[in-house]
């Protein structure tokens, strides 16, 4: 009775956060949650309010929290303080970040490709996490990967299916683009009403990535 009652709980809180929500679902410390993740909240190290673009490389990927109701609801689920993340690629001169939103919450619905000027402006201030993998990964295969789902205007993923990749939520983008460049499969996961959803704390383990700070130097650059 008890596990019927927490997976009917747990499928009335996918359809609503799914509706109400877009980005990603990540569920903390609630009756739902089956497993421990890899930190506790009090363990999440305040994020930046800018981006040192002499830092970034494609591959990159961004952390934020938006300022709405929404993206502070899902980062007080995720229970590490962000709503969305994209990867970092290069346009001419500039850069950009490819990710993806729900049409609920949206203009459109699923994958785009926004100036980082344009993401980091949506971001709550001290919410932006920029971050390089620690694991040796082929970044041309992990961008090829993103503008391969961007051409195709990938939809956003509702029903939260990690077996498909033709609809994609904006951590799933993150993980197939990086399994494609060569990442084991060392994200975290959690069940959620039967489903299994992708843990944003993967973002935040420093076996699998390096949080960089706004003043970080290009690699190779010397002083």
């Amino acid at each position: 009775m008890e596990s019927q009652t927490r997976k009917r709980l747990g499928s009335f809180l996918l359809a609503g956060l799914s509706i109400l929500a877009g980005p990603f679902l990540l569920i903390r410390g609630s009756t739902v949650i089956y497993g421990e993740g890899l930190y506790s909240a009090d363990q999440t190290m305040r994020g930046m309010s800018t981006v040192n673009e002499a830092n970034l490389e494609e591959g990159d990927v961004l952390l934020r929290c938006g300022e709405g109701f929404v993206s502070s609801l899902i980062a007080e689920f995720s229970g590490c303080g962000v709503s969305h993340c994209g990867v970092v690629v290069r346009d001419g001169e500039g850069w950009q970040v490819i990710h993806s939103i729900s049409g609920r919450i949206s203009d459109r619905d699923g994958i785009r490709a926004n100036s980082v000027e344009e993401f980091v402006s949506q971001a709550r201030p001290g919410s932006i996490y920029h971050l390089k993998p620690r694991l040796e990964v082929n970044r041309g295969a992990i961008v090829r990967r993103c503008y391969y789902h961007l051409k195709l205007q990938a939809a956003f993923d509702h029903d939260f299916n990690l077996q498909e990749d033709n609809r994609l939520y904006c951590s799933e983008l993150v993980r197939s683009a990086y399994l494609h460049g060569g990442m084991p499969d060392l994200f975290s996961y959690r069940s959620l009403a039967g489903k299994k959803i992708l843990d944003m704390k993967s973002f935040f383990d420093p076996q699998l990535f390096v949080r960089q700070p706004p003043d970080q130097p290009p690699p190779g650059a010397t002083h």
